[in-house]
């Protein structure tokens, strides 16, 4: 009776945990987790409603073993009229100490760096992200997925 108690109360709180504003979510492994610069990651989806609020996340995965304590991304985005803007994005993964800001289990760490906020699409129809590794290294290595999400609010 008490193990069927505690199996429901963590079940509930998982669903009380799930975020249900999340509008796009993909993300890429990278193969032999050496993400190389001519290696550009694409993400579309399609904008319906231009009233919305946004907000952009970059989601890293690395190991432990990253050398690095932050990198740089280049992404860009492509308007439905072919329109494009290109930003830079500096991704911290660790603070000056070297201690990691990931979470995660064993020698894998998940970060997900904001990258814009407050953001409205100006027109309806298909945009594309293109993320590219920014780094003076030909490969990171360590690199495990590479991902892109998305989250509506008020």
């Amino acid at each position: 009776m008490i193990r069927t108690l505690f199996i429901l109360v963590i079940i509930a709180f998982s669903l009380a945990g799930c975020r249900d504003d999340m509008f796009y979510s993909h993300s890429y492994e990278i193969e032999d987790y050496k993400w190389a610069t001519d290696d550009v990651k694409e993400f579309t989806f399609s904008i319906t409603d231009t009233s919305k609020v946004y907000m952009w996340f970059v989601d890293i995965r690395h190991t432990a073993d990253f050398e690095f304590s932050n990198f740089y991304i280049f992404p860009r985005r492509i308007s439905p009229n072919g329109k494009t803007y290109t930003d830079t994005l500096n991704v911290p993964l660790a603070d000056p100490s070297g201690k990691w800001y990931g979470k995660g289990l064993g020698d894998i760490l998940d970060n997900r760096i904001l990258w814009k906020k407050d953001v409205k699409f100006p027109q309806e129809g298909n945009y594309v992200f293109r993320l590219e590794q920014g780094s003076r290294e030909a490969e990171l290595e360590g690199i495990v997925n590479i991902g892109f999400s998305m989250y509506e609010y008020e």
